[in-house]
């Protein structure tokens, strides 16, 4: 058995997978507190956090804003698919992307939601940045998500995984998890 969040095939010549048990989020954050406001910030960061993460992100509400990406990836790809009126900036890493929005230099970046979510939850990320809106989840361009590999042939074991990882989902268990160790939510 094999726990695997590469994007794998459902089946090759020896392993079998599971439904896939959680999928690949993408997310959009944006940068939220100038930096020459004076004050306590967390106050006003927070609500605007608040009502950053309220606005839709669909094309129309992107239309014309600079949309940070990094370079040669399925973001860029899905970017220049479904938001065609963004003004995309193209970055080489994800330090870079980040440093750009923090600066301001960017209106908000497009990126894999729990790297995000991690650097949100930082020192760096916490005091400027908040998440943008909901996830976007398209197994076309960003893979099916993570999976279990088993043996091919073992289908009382596939079965018995994704009867357990249904039920672990249906009492809450996942959301539990994931906001243990990734306490700002993208969904």
């Amino acid at each position: 058995m094999n726990l695997s969040g590469l994007d794998v095939p459902r089946r090759n010549g020896e392993l079998a997978f599971d439904a896939p048990w959680q999928g690949r989020v993408f997310a959009l954050a944006a940068a939220v507190v100038d930096q020459a406001f004076g004050g306590d910030r967390e106050p006003f960061r927070q609500e605007l956090i608040k009502a950053i993460a309220a606005e839709p992100t669909t094309p129309e509400s992107l239309r014309e804003k600079t949309v940070g990406v990094q370079t040669k990836s399925a973001h860029e790809a899905y970017l220049e698919r479904f938001f065609p009126d963004t003004i995309r900036k193209s970055y080489e890493s994800q330090k870079l992307l980040r440093e750009a929005l923090a600066r301001g230099d960017i209106d908000t970046i497009f990126g894999d939601g729990i790297s995000l979510s991690l650097w949100l939850d930082s020192q760096d990320g916490r005091h400027c940045c908040g998440f943008r809106g909901g996830p976007f989840m398209d197994a076309k361009f960003f893979g099916e998500g993570a999976g279990i590999a088993v043996k091919k042939g073992n289908s009382q074991l596939r079965q018995a995984l994704d009867y357990a990882l249904a039920a672990l989902a249906a009492r809450g268990t996942y959301t539990n998890l994931y906001l243990k160790y990734f306490p700002l939510g993208f969904y």
